[in-house]
């Protein structure tokens, strides 16, 4: 069944909410296999679709192939293999002790599928972000309905081929569609709504879903810092930070917002940045006119980057590198700055672009004491010889993941839960974390012998009723 994106209506909408609805008693029974058999199934449309995929993507703001391959179609095929090899244990009941106070019974946790899902995908990695958190959906039984950005429509439309050639509607449906349609779906009573966007968009999908007491995921970013420790080995430091920021020109949620380096290794750090920059992309004719370098996906994005850099230079910052652009063809070079005053917006909201501003710190107390005044960071990222400062920086700081000495490493982990902290989201996704996050953990008591509760506490409370008070509290 098609549902195409000039043909979504509110009635359309409602009528596959139905539907899915009435086939959850079906998805609930599916065992082990069945589940398994459909996440195959998709990761078998995502290798044949792989050519069509990386045509999209580049139609859409020119993703470089290797990007495709490497931040799109693996994390998802990675997410089928983990589940593949462990759902069947996760999927079984969790026998838990309750001591002697719970004589004469047993206590398990069952998990059973949250029920339906609405996944709201963003524009600038369309297949990773759409396709793991369906997976984690399908792997815990649950029916899905998913929104892909409006901003990707290429990619989009290959997206919902996919879904539509493994799955029946009343399994996974897609709508596509602008922000009207996303606002449609969340009208209806979902049980659980995974997002991945802006704090600002977020809030509204969480205010939403309230209204359905629904269960939210919420990725959402934010300015997760580079720290350069001054026992920094910069051979390792500087290509990962360069290729972290500039990856997807970017645009990318866990891309490293802005480095903080020692002032005594400010120059150098500046001078090996431009130079990994130019070695990695080349001159300014050369990143435009190649094809291994994003564009940024649409005139709006382009335009605040832009209002992002000129309002940091007009406050006294320095372009170290880079700067140029080309606004007719969304073209930013990977650009550097220095000395930017906190005051800018460039370090008061998310770049998603090519600009790293570079911050000189005198001390790591300083370093921390910042990053802990600003908003929650989805990830820190920090480089360091030292194992005591290493831990320091991880006891300090509060964020969704710490990654020393590289960046991404964490979220290629499928053992590890991937997810932020307050401003940079709420919940957990990737493997097993996925899987429960999707689940309903239901409690599980069977008593087999002893008394009921309430024949030991029937009033009226007389001394009986006090002994056995007295006695319960002894466990406590």
């Amino acid at each position: 069944m098609s549902i195409a994106a000039q043909t979504v209506s509110d009635k359309s909408i409602t009528e596959i909410f139905e539907k899915q609805k009435a086939y959850l008693p079906v998805l609930k029974r599916r065992s082990y296999n069945e589940r398994i058999r459909r996440v195959k199934a998709l990761a078998e449309f995502v290798k044949e679709y792989k050519s069509r995929i990386k045509e999209a993507a580049y139609k859409d703001f020119h993703k470089p192939a290797v990007e495709v391959e490497a931040m799109e179609i693996y994390p998802v095929l990675n997410e089928i293999s983990h589940i593949s090899s462990n759902l069947k244990k996760w999927m079984r009941n969790q026998q838990v002790s309750g001591g002697m106070k719970m004589f004469g019974t047993t206590s398990e946790i069952i998990y059973e599928p949250a029920g339906q899902v609405l996944v709201i995908s963003p524009w600038n990695y369309p297949v990773n972000l759409s396709l793991v958190p369906i997976v984690s959906a399908i792997a815990a039984g649950n029916g899905v309905c998913l929104k892909p950005s409006e901003m990707a429509p290429h990619t989009s439309a290959v997206l919902k081929e996919i879904v539509d050639a493994v799955f029946d509607p009343r399994e996974v449906a897609v709508f596509e569609g602008d922000h009207t349609v996303a606002e449609a779906l969340l009208d209806q009573p979902f049980n659980h709504v995974v997002f991945t966007g802006s704090p600002n968009i977020g809030r509204v999908v969480m205010e939403k879903a309230s209204t359905h007491l629904a269960g939210v995921t919420l990725e959402l970013g934010g300015k997760s810092p580079a720290l350069i420790d001054n026992e920094a080995n910069l051979k390792k430091a500087i290509p990962a930070i360069a290729w972290g920021k500039m990856a997807n020109a970017g645009q990318t949620c866990i891309a490293p917002d802005y480095a903080l380096v020692p002032q005594s290794m400010k120059k150098e750090v500046l001078e090996q940045l431009a130079g990994q920059l130019k070695q990695a992309y080349g001159d300014y004719k050369t990143v435009l006119n190649g094809k291994d370098f994003a564009r940024i996906v649409n005139g709006r994005h382009f335009r605040r980057l832009r209002h992002l850099l000129d309002d940091a230079v007009e406050k006294g910052a320095e372009v170290v590198y880079g700067g140029d652009y080309v606004e007719s063809d969304r073209f930013m070079e990977p650009t550097i700055i220095t000395d930017v005053p906190d005051d800018a917006a460039i370090m008061e909201e998310e770049i998603f672009g090519p600009i790293l501003p570079v911050k000189t710190y005198t001390s790591l107390d300083q370093a921390l004491n910042y990053i802990n005044r600003n908003k929650r960071p989805l990830n820190i990222y920090a480089f360091t010889s030292s194992k005591d400062k290493a831990n320091e920086i991880i006891s300090r700081t509060t964020s969704g993941s710490v990654v020393i000495n590289d960046v991404f490493a964490n979220y290629i982990n499928t053992n590890l839960p991937f997810g932020g902290s307050n401003d940079s989201g709420i919940g957990r996704l990737h493997g097993e974390f996925g899987f429960r996050t999707l689940s309903n953990e239901k409690a599980v008591v069977r008593r087999s012998r002893g008394w009921t509760l309430a024949e030991l506490m029937m009033p009226p409370y007389k001394n009986g009723g006090q002994k056995i008070a007295k006695t319960l509290m002894k466990y406590f």
